[in-house]
């Protein structure tokens, strides 16, 4: 089922095409390949990390992001900004992402969960994130991995 990252890569570039085509069910599941070490690291299972078209939906239509800025999200997710514990579920990790893109960082749920009777690393949401709330995380202890300058000092 995972090939190569690069066949991830296209699979996931022709989805998101026939997406904006209108031509994806809701239920529509895009491959975003397997974690990387740094998420197996820290605390992500090792399992297929996949996201259904309604997540994209959601991203754009609730949280107003274009979808340029997650036109890159399967090698974002591998080399995060930085990994927060969920205030909410211990099976879950929040990513900050940094996209060319975005304005904000991107901020991307990944929680363990069942999908055909199989447990995979399902994305549940990605959302902008301001700096002030990102700070917030970091004073709560739930930093996992580093962020590596002071986030008031980016662009």
């Amino acid at each position: 089922m995972w090939e190569n990252f690069q066949t991830i890569l296209k699979s996931y570039d022709a989805a998101l095409a026939a997406y904006q085509r209108g031509q994806l069910s809701r239920n529509y599941l895009f491959e975003l390949g397997k974690p990387s070490q740094l998420l197996l690291h820290h605390g992500v299972e090792d399992l297929p990390i996949m996201m259904f078209q309604r997540t994209v939906g959601k991203t754009i239509d609730k949280h107003g992001l274009l979808l340029l800025e997650i036109l890159h999200l399967p090698l974002a997710i591998r080399i995060p900004e930085a990994i927060f514990l969920s205030k909410s579920s211990t099976e879950s990790r929040v990513l900050l992402l940094r996209t060319q893109q975005s304005h904000l960082p991107l901020a991307v749920v990944l929680t363990k969960t069942q999908y055909n009777k199989e447990a995979v690393n399902e994305l549940k949401t990605i959302y902008p994130k301001e700096r002030s709330a990102i700070a917030q995380w970091q004073e709560d202890k739930l930093l996992l991995w580093p962020i590596n300058q002071d986030i008031d000092s980016r662009p």
